[in-house]
């Protein structure tokens, strides 16, 4: 969920909430993006630049996999997690000199970090897993 001066705004994913929150600060300002790409930068990688081969500087072949289109010509880098893309709307939100937390708000919904096996070492389905959560919750509760 993004939250835009007021107006909620719902994604699929992180990678849709940061290009939408990233076309907006663009929109309300000509020169933000070009700003954001002088002034914030990782280690390895531009977080947006006008040239996608450029923004992994470790690995150039990952631009065009790894990045999605701004407006103008530009390129924001998709390969973060969610807390980095929260950061760096923090950080654009910052560069634009709007209040994080009141004019700019994210909140992406928690994934697991442990997925599951996949071929014949699997132990149990997801539902099995489920049930079994289910199953313990329950017995908690009848002993309580």
């Amino acid at each position: 969920m993004l939250t835009l001066e007021g107006s909620v705004r719902r994604f699929p994913s992180g990678v849709a909430a940061l290009v939408a929150a990233f076309e907006w600060f663009a929109s309300r300002d000509a020169g933000f993006l070009e700003r954001f790409a002088r002034e914030v930068r990782g280690t390895s990688v531009h977080y947006v630049a006008r040239d996608r081969m450029r923004m992994y500087l470790s690995r150039p072949k990952a631009g065009p996999k790894n990045s999605a289109a701004l407006s103008r010509g530009w390129w924001i880098a998709t390969q973060n997690s969610s807390a980095q893309k929260k950061s760096l709307i923090r950080r654009a939100c910052e560069l634009a000199g709007l209040k994080w937390g009141q004019d700019v708000l994210v909140d992406f919904p928690a994934h697991h970090r442990y997925r599951k096996k996949k071929g014949p070492t699997a132990k149990h389905s997801s539902n099995e897993s489920a049930e079994a959560i289910l199953e313990a919750l329950r017995s908690r509760r009848s002993v309580r």
